[in-house]
């Protein structure tokens, strides 16, 4: 993660098409797309050799990261290469992503309150031309 100052405040963003920094690990997975659910996952993301989908959805991550003693970070439009590939996001997408996870949140028995989860945007910039 790369951070510039701007009138004297911090903000920090990610450089598209180059490595996060850090590999998966217990406390961090990355996906590359926004299948919140089982349903949500295509057909075609479908490994047809071990007939089992090769796309997991979030909600699996999440679940196992609640579980766990120590939670953990998800960071989406991350590739298994450790490559920021980057969403277009605007308001209403944002918004979309945000209910996303607040459905399915809501979906686990019992019903995890907002309160113990966060969500984070975090900005991809172009790579600057060397």
């Amino acid at each position: 993660m790369e951070t510039v100052d701007i009138d004297g405040v911090s903000h920090q963003y990610y450089v598209r098409g180059c490595k996060i920094g850090f590999d998966e690990d217990e406390i961090h997975e990355f996906k590359g797309h926004l299948n919140f659910t089982k349903e949500q996952v295509p057909p075609h993301a479908h490994d047809t050799v071990y007939v089992r989908p090769s796309r997991q959805p979030i909600s699996k991550t999440v679940g196992a990261m609640m579980n766990s003693n120590t939670g953990g970070t998800i960071c989406l439009s991350v590739g298994d290469d450790t490559k920021v590939h980057s969403l277009i996001l605007h308001m209403y997408r944002m918004d979309h992503i945000e209910q996303n996870l607040k459905n399915m949140m809501n979906c686990y028995t019992p019903q995890v309150p907002p309160h113990r989860y966060t969500i984070s945007f975090v900005p991809a910039k172009p790579r600057l031309p060397c």
